[in-house]
């Protein structure tokens, strides 16, 4: 019955629960991560300090997209997933680590702003990563039927 709902054949299930759970969990991490880098810069720095951040994130963005690209050329996604998810973590823990330490006056504004220009990469690189990964498993007829279930776990 849900096989027909969902238009997921059978044996299926497995595989979609997985990038489902997949794309949830990042999603879930953005959103509890995004909202406390956006707590703290705006306690530390100010909004009007966001410009500041808009003009920065396209350069950002460059760098970020010719490392992806670079590694996606270079490795296999599962690898450029694995390393991703690597540096998530090293470069979070980090950050968490330098705002716990508390830096003196002029450094500590710098913290916030690579805080939040981390964020914005990490925002933009983890739906790019997830959407790459989940289409190497899948050929043009399954993404199809299935793309927008992983959508929905998204959500």
């Amino acid at each position: 019955m849900l096989n027909s709902v969902f238009r997921v054949e059978a044996g299926e299930w497995p595989k979609l629960l997985q990038f489902g759970l997949f794309g949830l969990l990042l999603q879930t991490g953005m959103g509890i991560g995004f909202a406390a880098g956006d707590a703290a810069f705006l306690a530390n720095v100010g909004a009007d300090k966001l410009p500041i951040i808009f003009l920065l994130t396209p350069p950002v963005m460059i760098v970020y997209t010719l490392i992806f690209s670079y590694l996606l050329v270079r490795f296999s996604i599962d690898r450029v997933v694995e390393v991703t998810l690597g540096a998530l973590i090293a470069g979070g823990a980090g950050l968490w680590a330098l705002i716990q330490i508390g830096l003196p006056e002029p450094y500590d504004v710098g913290l916030y702003y690579g805080l939040k220009l981390y964020l914005a990469m990490w925002y933009i690189g983890l739906y790019t990563l997830f959407w790459n990964f989940t289409d190497s498993f899948f050929d043009i007829q399954d993404a199809k039927r299935l793309f927008p279930l992983f959508a929905a776990f998204c959500a």
